[in-house]
């Protein structure tokens, strides 16, 4: 923190209840006391436990108040500061401990008053006691509303940048989402739909079965709970709200559908105030409401952002000139090794056409301008799945800390629900652009914070098993919208997340690390031991040719890299940059391989400080946490009874001046063992951050046995089928 000196504006302070009765000589004499300083952008400047005991003033700039879901281990904005604004005020009276973080989202001037300071500013003015008991009264009044409000329902609005497609179209997507989310959070859904003439609009659009309307509440004493609640809360908005109209349905399984029309607008208030009171209202009754705001700009819908809303915005790329075909450049560039796996005669490709990356370039330029929570905006990329986005991953990169979806219109005759493809996908981005299904799927896991993460620990040649344990769950349909990797768990994640199906992955991992052997072995990659034992070139080739210019931030499933600092002892999880740099330096065991420079930090091996890194994905927002550990309980390879070399070693080793060369295990097992104890130790601290555990019987195979690629890959197989049905029930469980 750099310290500065400000006059204080005593104007600011008068706002402060503690202060409210104070004289303007007192007021004075206080802001005196304070000291000022700034705080650069992202900076922390209170924490959850922390003695606080300072009132802080904002004079420029703003900062973010938050707190950590205990249950999901989630970030949760409370609110956001700005000039004129104050906190802190509780630790100041009571003296706990800090109960929210708050962090600067600007760079940001404070003015705070030290407890010491204040306590006797009291003792010398009592009539601030009295502004204490004000202030105290009004905190345990706003906590019991929180309280009450951390119970409404959660409210996604959706609206589109522009409309290229029919109404109908964008309304009927609006339907597959809520029957998808429905069946995903397990809870009833109410779809919001304001229109200028509900009866034309129903009929065409939510009843294209010709399902007759619902009948009054009145007709029907039968109605679920929940119906009628909603049903006489749309009464009483329609007394109190005049020249508003309201219709409540029952259309889907799970959703309910309410149609409003202001037929007079002239005499509601401007803006989205009337839509916002009736949202308030039905927030008691339903978990989740989808608000279509198709017809109104993204720019209005975001000036109505309200803190705890999400946003939906969907972005039509369905006509012919939003794409163009792609060329073999671009298609080796954003397929997975794309030079080994060359599109069938006649397919085609396609890519985003110049105006469309400049018109994804401006949406995203208004969101870093002017949308508060990055994580609470869901890109919808709407296209026909015979014209999959091959540059899927381009897209992500244009919208950094939003999530991003394809949303096929329809499916290719060859990729229909239920049937295998005719020619697996070469790329996940093709994958979810021609499955409807599957996208919906993970859309609705999406908004519902409902999200699968996979962790994959390490341990070597033993970490191959992961690569089982994801082809059998992608086999059986398992979901899985996060990964994280440490050590050689990260190499598997960064395969998979980057693009590959699973069976190229299988392929793929065989032709790059089978051949590999005991690179111990390898004379000519031994180092001159100062910093490392090793130079790895044989692993840093296959990492550079497997992994070539991916960057983490534009896998189509979301990749976190664990490393361990050792500059600062901290664990450092890299969601940005070079792919196969972060994997290299996740998998730099100590002693052997050398650091890896990323900024200002020096890095090594992930294992070091979390093995299997579960808890990540569950401060990354995953709701189910999948873990693969690797690790044995017993490790039999140190006494190298599995190692090919036994034979010439013990013969070298009757050989006197060899023999105490060869006793024990080599220093790559007594390393790798060592972090492995450390890591069972992390695993059964953490074990209740895991919702599955996966544990491969993978004791006899050697660490550095990556001749055993398909024995180990096996055994990471039949440790999925058996734990299928704990999974599934987790699944089923997965909601609120």
């Amino acid at each position: 923190m750099i310290r500065l000196r400000f006059p204080l504006v005593i104007e600011i302070l008068r706002n402060v209840s503690i202060f409210n009765e104070a004289s303007d000589e007192l007021l004075v004499h206080a802001s005196n006391l304070f000291f000022s300083f700034q705080v650069e952008r992202d900076e922390a400047i209170c924490r959850v436990g922390e003695l606080g005991r300072k009132l802080f003033i904002i004079r420029s700039g703003q900062v973010r108040i938050s707190i950590t879901d205990p249950g999901n281990g989630h970030e949760i904005t409370l609110n956001y500061l700005g000039p004129g604004d104050y906190f802190g005020e509780m630790s100041l009276l009571t003296g706990e401990p800090v109960s929210a973080n708050v962090t600067a989202t600007l760079p940001t001037t404070l003015s705070a008053l030290s407890g010491e300071d204040f306590n006797r500013l009291c003792e010398e003015n009592p009539i601030l006691y009295r502004g204490m008991s004000l202030t105290l009264s009004h905190r345990l009044r706003e906590t019991n509303l929180k309280r009450f409000e951390s119970r409404r329902g959660q409210i996604i609005r959706i609206t589109a940048d522009r409309l290229e497609s029919d109404l109908a179209v964008f309304y009927e997507q609006i339907r597959r989402i809520a029957l998808h989310f429905h069946a995903v959070v397990h809870n009833r859904i109410l779809v919001v739909i304001p229109v200028p003439d509900k009866a034309g609009f129903e009929e065409e659009i939510w009843l294209p079965q010709g399902i007759a309307p619902a009948k009054d509440a009145n007709e029907s004493p039968d109605l679920p709970d929940h119906l009628e609640q909603a049903q006489r809360l749309c009464s009483d908005l329609a007394d109190r709200m005049k020249g508003h109209s309201f219709y409540l349905a029952s259309r889907d399984p799970g959703v309910d559908v309410l149609f409003w029309s202001e037929t007079t607008p002239e005499s509601g208030a401007g803006g989205n105030q009337p839509l916002n009171e009736i949202l308030s209202c039905l927030r008691d009754v339903y978990r989740h409401l989808l608000v279509a705001q198709i017809t109104q700009t993204f720019d209005e819908v975001l000036a109505d952002f309200q803190p705890d809303d999400h946003v939906a915005l969907l972005i039509d790329l369905s006509s012919e000139a939003s794409q163009r075909p792609a060329t073999e450049e671009e298609y080796n560039r954003w397929v997975p090794e794309g030079n080994r796996y060359p599109p069938a005669r006649g397919e085609m490709n396609w890519v985003l056409s110049r105006t469309s990356l400049d018109r994804l370039q401006h949406l995203a330029g208004k969101v870093r301008a002017g949308f508060p929570e990055k994580n609470r905006l869901h890109i919808l990329l709407l296209h026909h799945g015979t014209r999959p986005l091959l540059d899927l991953p381009l897209i992500k990169m244009t919208f950094l800390e939003a999530s991003v979806h394809p949303l096929p219109l329809d499916a290719p005759e060859n990729h229909r629900e239920n049937q295998p493809p005719v020619t697996p996908p070469v790329s996940t981005a093709i994958h979810l652009s021609r499955n409807p299904e599957r996208s919906l799927g993970r859309i609705a896991r999406d908004l519902g914070g409902r999200r699968v993460g996979l962790a994959l620990g390490g341990g070597g040649a033993r970490g191959l098993a992961h690569i089982g344990v994801i082809k059998v769950l992608e086999d059986e349909g398992i979901p899985l919208d996060l990964l994280a990797g440490s050590s050689f768990g990260s190499v598997v994640a960064a395969a998979y997340g980057v693009g590959r199906s699973a069976q190229r992955l299988v392929d793929d991992m065989r032709h790059h690390w089978k051949a590999l052997g005991n690179f111990l072995l390898d004379i000519l990659d031994y180092n001159i031991p100062r910093t490392a034992l090793l130079r790895g070139r044989k692993i840093r080739r296959m990492i550079e040719i497997a992994m070539a210019d991916e960057m983490i931030e534009e896998c189509p499933i979301p990749v976190y890299v664990v490393c361990t600092d050792l500059i600062t002892g901290h664990e450092i999880v890299l969601d940005r940059g070079r792919l196969g740099k972060a994997i290299w330096a996740s998998g730099s065991l100590p002693g052997i391989f050398s650091p890896v420079r990323w900024g200002s930090h020096l890095l090594v091996d992930g294992a070091v400080l979390n093995k299997v890194p579960a808890r990540v994905l569950r401060e990354k927002g995953a709701d189910l946490i999948l873990a693969v550990n690797v690790t044995p309980e017993r490790d039999t390879g140190l006494e190298d009874s599995n190692n090919s070399s036994r034979h010439i070693k013990r013969w070298l080793s009757r050989i006197p001046a060899l023999e105490r060369f060869f006793q024990g295990p080599n220093i790559m097992r007594i390393l790798s063992r060592s972090l492995s104890i450390s890591g069972l130790h992390q695993s059964r601290i953490h074990s209740d951050t895991i919702d599955v555990e996966i544990k491969p019987h993978i004791e006899n195979f050697d660490f550095l046995r990556f001749d055993l690629y398909d024995q180990i890959v096996e055994a990471g197989m039949e440790a999925t089928r058996q734990a299928l049905p704990e999974i599934r029930a987790a699944l089923e469980n997965n909601h609120g």
